[in-house]
């Protein structure tokens, strides 16, 4: 997600990069957030793979990895509330927090009617689902009452519901997250190619506070 050559950049001197990948074979949101917070736990614990014990961890994520921080962070709350205090910020890219239309998307709809090992996860986040909706509103009602991690508005939106998600009627971004602002597809948002990119003047700006 991050290209190489901003890595050289003075502002991200002091901070340390970690990609998280996860399986398709994970079994639906539930068992992504498990993982996902195994994963926050074990940097702030300074366990393997990372390398020592982290003060604070920044989750950046793209598409379905923001419903899954969001559960994991549910997880993290409840069970070890300070290693929850020490997830600072989540920049959250095009997130599908209400769903998508999975008919919308032919070879996804496919594979899921063959029983693909995607098709867990892939139905969790269909419209309507009552576990999307638990966790979208778990997870609202966890940061208006804590001081824990703050979810980064900037870019939550982009292009997102115009090519699969089904936002509600009433809702209206902030600005400047706006629809007709993004110059970027669902895609391209997370493949930043020059310094001016969107995402890129949102990372500089959590690496000032950090």
């Amino acid at each position: 997600m991050v290209p190489l050559w901003l890595l050289d950049a003075p502002e991200f001197a002091r901070l340390d990069f970690a990609y998280i990948g996860y399986s398709g074979r994970l079994a639906g949101l539930s068992s992504l957030g498990d993982y996902l917070a195994s994963i926050i736990r074990r940097a702030l614990q300074g366990e393997l793979p990372f390398p020592q014990k982290y003060q604070r961890v920044v989750m950046v994520t793209h598409s379905l990895g923001g419903v899954g921080v969001r559960a994991a962070l549910i997880t993290l709350a409840r069970t070890e509330p300070k290693l929850f205090s020490q997830v600072a910020e989540c920049l959250v890219l095009a997130p599908p927090l209400f769903g998508f239309h999975l008919s919308r998307i032919e070879r996804l709809r496919i594979v899921a009617e063959v029983g693909s090992i995607l098709s867990p996860v892939v139905l969790d986040v269909v419209n309507g689902s009552p576990h999307l909706e638990m966790i979208r509103l778990q997870y609202d009602d966890l940061i208006r009452n804590t001081q824990g991690p703050k979810p980064w508005s900037l870019l939550r939106w982009a292009l997102y519901d115009r090519v699969v998600t089904d936002r509600p009627a009433d809702y209206i971004p902030p600005p400047p997250d706006t629809q007709d602002s993004w110059p970027y597809s669902h895609a391209m948002i997370a493949k930043p190619d020059n310094l001016q990119h969107h995402f890129l003047v949102a990372l500089r700006d959590i690496a000032a506070r950090a």
